[in-house]
């Protein structure tokens, strides 16, 4: 039976992989949060805001704990 070797991850690879996961958790937190404002927007305009803002918040709350748990709780009322 051979004897593999593991190897330690390269930090470099293990650095851009964070910077990657950090940008995307960015990313989704500023769509979320434009959906979430347009949806306010249109809360006072005429439009769909029952549905635009929900969905701004499903968005944030795949990345914010605190959201996730609010909308566990109004969805559970």
């Amino acid at each position: 039976m051979q004897k593999i070797e593991v190897q330690p991850p390269d930090p470099r690879v293990l650095a851009a992989t964070r910077r990657r996961m950090e940008a995307r958790r960015i990313a989704v937190v500023v769509i979320g949060g434009a959906v979430l404002l347009g949806g306010i927007a249109v809360w006072m305009l005429p439009g769909p805001a029952f549905i635009v803002i929900p969905a701004g918040l499903s968005i944030l709350g795949s990345q914010l704990a605190w959201v996730r748990r609010w909308l566990k709780q109004v969805h559970a009322e």
